[in-house]
Parts: structure tokens; sequence; C-alpha cells
């Protein structure tokens, strides 16, 4: 297995989606691989949910376990986007998994996913709401 994301070359940046209302945000993905890391940037909200779900839907596509994703350039993740986050592992926190397939799709999980770089106000929300210890989900880098 290659491992490619498929659509990109290895490395190639997607290019940042724009909604009506968010003329200056964008969440923004990079490939990177060998092993298979996902760099976010930007803010997942309401506005970018469904670039977040189709960046995470591409990314386990790919058929690599454990995928990365580095999220040292996010500034702002909502509780929707953490669950898409922690879905790819195929645990969505407590409920909304049903709309996290809808969304990302079925088939899109992996075995294990490694956040690295949390900001320390995701490690912060993660904490709050008991998803640090979600099977599945590895937490690297994260401030103490």
């Amino acid at each position: 297995m290659d491992g490619g994301v498929p659509g990109q070359s290895c490395g190639d940046e997607l290019p940042a989606v724009s909604f009506p209302g968010t003329p200056d945000s964008g969440l923004r993905a990079r490939f990177t691989q060998p092993p298979l890391v996902v760099h976010l940037a930007g803010d997942i909200d309401e506005w970018t949910y469904r670039t977040l779900t189709e960046v995470l839907a591409m990314a386990a596509a790919t058929g690599w376990d454990p995928i990365q994703l580095d999220l040292a350039g996010v500034g702002y993740c909502d509780v929707a986007g953490l669950r898409a986050i922690l879905s790819l592992a195929g645990s969505p926190g407590e409920s909304g998994r049903e709309n996290v397939e809808a969304t990302v799709g079925q088939e899109a999980t992996v075995g294990q996913v490694v956040l690295a770089h949390l900001p320390p106000q995701l490690w912060s929300v993660l904490r709050i709401l008991g998803w640090d210890t979600v099977p599945g989900v590895i937490l690297e880098d994260c401030p103490s």
C-alpha cells in the first residue's frame, strides 16, 4: 500500500475553503508522509466543519493507521470539531457519531489517531469533557 492521499501529491496543501460570512478565515490542511500526518491550521467551527470532515475522510481513505493530526496551527476548535476528530478513531465522545458518520462516511475511521501539538485551550476542553482518555486517541506534546 502506498498510503498516498487521493488526488494529492505528498506534502501538497489543500486549498483553504472560504464560506460566506468568513472572508478572512478558513481551515487549511497539509498532508505529509510517511507516516501520514495531517497538519491543520485555522479555526474549526460551523463554517469550516465541512472542510474538516472532508479532510478527515481523505485521511482515513489513505489506509494509514495510525493517523497523526498536528493541531499546532489551530486557533479555535468547537465541540463539533472535536467530535469529528475523535470519530476518526471511532470514538466521537459522548454522542453524535451518527451525525459525523453521515458527514464523514461510516468507513472513515482508523484504529488510532494521534493528536499532536494540542493548543492549551483544546487540551483543557478535552480534559473537562473527559475525552482525554478516549480509546484509540493518543495525545502527544500536550501542555501540562
